[in-house]
């Protein structure tokens, strides 16, 4: 039944259903139902089948707490993400038991036709329930997905500052990945976020030379030269704390 709910196989599965009705119950090792699959998938036509016969699959998480529409968002599936909001569109506050939100999956995993079906439910993305370290903002920022953090940054502004718990903001998860792009889209956003420290007073120019991103320093320091001057709570420079790199 998986099996043929990954490969989109839906005349075996209404056969197999018609012989074995109970089987639209099973669960794989991890909890995933047979919805789970057809979602990642992209299988639109089971999505609705298995809706359709039982509706509160919808609902029905893994082990790990991953709904369907988790599943299809992580995948990059966006017809299936916006048929499953369709149904139901609360569960894009639905988390995972590590905190995940489809759309901070979604922009983790670069996928911006699913972001904007998302964004499309709940624009003020900053109000749904984050228990992760990171936000989908921070997320994006540091993989350099620079086209949805602008997304993320037009519809819910409010969040271009916003602190991870480690300290740091969507700029400075930008600049620890080396995004010189991404770090320009934020702060076309937000000017002053060049000026927002991080965990222990540390400037950008202190987390692009711990993360030991040469031409980041550069860029920085093209731009605000006054950085290599500023000091952290220890009293140390950014050069001091990247003396390993030729800056």
């Amino acid at each position: 039944m998986h099996l043929a709910s990954k490969e989109g196989h839906q005349d075996v599965i209404m056969h197999l259903l018609e012989v074995y009705p109970s089987l639209i119950n099973e669960v794989m090792r991890d909890g995933s139902t047979s919805l789970h699959c057809a979602a990642r998938k992209g299988h639109q036509a089971l999505v609705a089948l298995f809706l359709s016969l039982k509706p509160d699959l919808i609902d029905q998480p893994t082990r790990r707490g991953w709904t369907p529409l988790h599943s299809a968002a992580s995948a990059g599936q966006d017809a299936v993400v916006a048929q499953l909001l369709a149904a139901k569109p609360g569960l894009i506050g639905a988390t995972t038991e590590d905190g995940e939100t489809p759309l901070l999956l979604a922009a983790a995993e670069g996928h911006e036709r699913v972001v904007a079906e998302l964004l499309a439910v709940c624009r003020v993305w900053g109000r749904l329930s984050n228990l992760r370290a990171a936000n989908a903002l921070q997320e994006a920022s540091y993989r350099g997905y620079h086209k949805i953090v602008a997304q993320l940054l037009a519809a819910d502004p409010s969040q271009v500052d916003a602190f991870a718990s480690c300290g740091w903001t969507a700029l400075h998860f930008a600049v620890a990945g080396g995004h010189q792009t991404t770090c320009e889209t934020i702060l076309a956003a937000n000017p002053s976020s060049f000026n927002v420290l991080s965990y222990k007073d540390r400037t950008l120019l202190h987390r692009a030379a711990t993360s030991n991103h040469g031409e980041m320093v550069k860029w920085l320091l093209a731009v605000r030269p006054d950085l290599s001057n500023l000091v952290d709570e220890d009293n140390v420079t950014a050069y001091q704390n990247g003396s390993r790199l030729s800056i």
